[in-house]
Protein backbone atom coordinates (compact mmCIF):
# COMPACT_ATOMS: atom_id res chain seq x y z
CA UNK A 1 0.00 0.00 0.00
CA UNK A 2 1.37 3.38 -0.94
CA UNK A 3 1.57 6.03 1.74
CA UNK A 4 -0.67 8.36 -0.28
CA UNK A 5 -3.47 5.74 -0.02
CA UNK A 6 -3.26 5.73 3.75
CA UNK A 7 -3.08 9.54 3.83
CA UNK A 8 -6.32 9.62 1.83
CA UNK A 9 -7.93 7.27 4.36
CA UNK A 10 -6.81 9.51 7.22
CA UNK A 11 -8.19 12.62 5.50
CA UNK A 12 -11.50 10.92 4.79
CA UNK A 13 -12.11 9.10 8.07
CA UNK A 14 -10.27 10.93 10.86
CA UNK A 15 -12.92 13.60 11.59
CA UNK A 16 -15.78 11.07 11.68
CA UNK A 17 -13.73 8.58 13.68
CA UNK A 18 -12.80 11.21 16.25
CA UNK A 19 -16.46 12.21 16.73
CA UNK A 20 -17.54 8.58 16.93
CA UNK A 21 -14.83 7.67 19.43
CA UNK A 22 -15.53 10.78 21.53
CA UNK A 23 -19.08 9.52 21.92
CA UNK A 24 -17.78 6.18 23.13
CA UNK A 25 -15.05 7.34 25.53
CA UNK A 26 -16.70 10.60 26.64
CA UNK A 27 -13.52 12.67 26.61
CA UNK A 28 -12.29 14.63 23.57
CA UNK A 29 -8.66 14.40 24.67
CA UNK A 30 -8.83 10.64 25.03
CA UNK A 31 -10.75 10.45 21.75
CA UNK A 32 -7.75 11.89 19.91
CA UNK A 33 -5.44 9.27 21.43
CA UNK A 34 -7.85 6.44 20.68
CA UNK A 35 -8.35 7.66 17.10
CA UNK A 36 -4.59 7.82 16.59
CA UNK A 37 -4.21 4.23 17.83
CA UNK A 38 -7.12 3.05 15.67
CA UNK A 39 -5.58 4.62 12.57
CA UNK A 40 -2.24 2.98 13.38
CA UNK A 41 -4.01 -0.40 13.52
CA UNK A 42 -5.79 0.38 10.24
CA UNK A 43 -2.41 1.14 8.67
CA UNK A 44 -0.97 -2.16 9.87
CA UNK A 45 -4.00 -4.19 8.80
CA UNK A 46 -4.87 -2.54 5.51
CA UNK A 47 -2.73 -4.81 3.32
CA UNK A 48 -4.64 -7.83 4.64
CA UNK A 49 -8.12 -6.35 4.10
CA UNK A 50 -9.96 -8.97 2.04
CA UNK A 51 -13.06 -6.96 1.11
CA UNK A 52 -12.25 -3.35 0.17
CA UNK A 53 -15.97 -2.63 -0.18
CA UNK A 54 -16.28 -3.23 3.58
CA UNK A 55 -13.52 -0.74 4.42
CA UNK A 56 -15.73 1.72 6.32
CA UNK A 57 -17.26 -0.97 8.51
CA UNK A 58 -13.82 -2.46 9.12
CA UNK A 59 -12.29 0.91 10.10
CA UNK A 60 -15.12 1.73 12.51
CA UNK A 61 -14.95 -1.76 14.05
CA UNK A 62 -11.25 -1.22 14.74
CA UNK A 63 -12.04 2.17 16.30
CA UNK A 64 -14.74 0.57 18.46
CA UNK A 65 -12.38 -2.14 19.66
CA UNK A 66 -9.66 0.37 20.52
CA UNK A 67 -12.20 2.55 22.35
CA UNK A 68 -13.50 -0.41 24.35
CA UNK A 69 -9.94 -1.45 25.20
CA UNK A 70 -9.31 2.10 26.40
CA UNK A 71 -12.44 2.08 28.56
CA UNK A 72 -11.54 -1.29 30.11
CA UNK A 73 -8.03 -0.07 30.84
CA UNK A 74 -9.33 3.15 32.38
CA UNK A 75 -11.83 1.24 34.52
CA UNK A 76 -9.10 -1.12 35.73
CA UNK A 77 -6.85 1.82 36.66
CA UNK A 78 -9.70 3.54 38.53
CA UNK A 79 -10.61 0.32 40.33
CA UNK A 80 -7.00 -0.19 41.36
CA UNK A 81 -6.74 3.42 42.53
CA UNK A 82 -9.97 3.09 44.55
CA UNK A 83 -8.76 -0.13 46.16
CA UNK A 84 -5.49 1.57 47.09
CA UNK A 85 -7.33 4.55 48.59
CA UNK A 86 -9.64 2.20 50.53
CA UNK A 87 -6.62 0.36 51.95
CA UNK A 88 -5.02 3.67 52.95
CA UNK A 89 -8.24 4.81 54.63
CA UNK A 90 -8.35 1.65 56.75
CA UNK A 91 -5.12 2.74 58.39
CA UNK A 92 -2.24 0.52 59.42
CA UNK A 93 -2.81 -3.18 59.62
CA UNK A 94 -3.01 -5.24 62.81
CA UNK A 95 0.77 -5.38 63.20
CA UNK A 96 1.80 -4.40 66.69
CA UNK A 97 -1.70 -4.76 68.11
Amino acid sequence: MASHEFEAIVREYRPRLTRYVAGLVGDPGHAEDVTQEALARVHRGLPALQAPEARTTWIFRIASNVAFDHLKSRAARESSRTASLDADADGPGPSGA
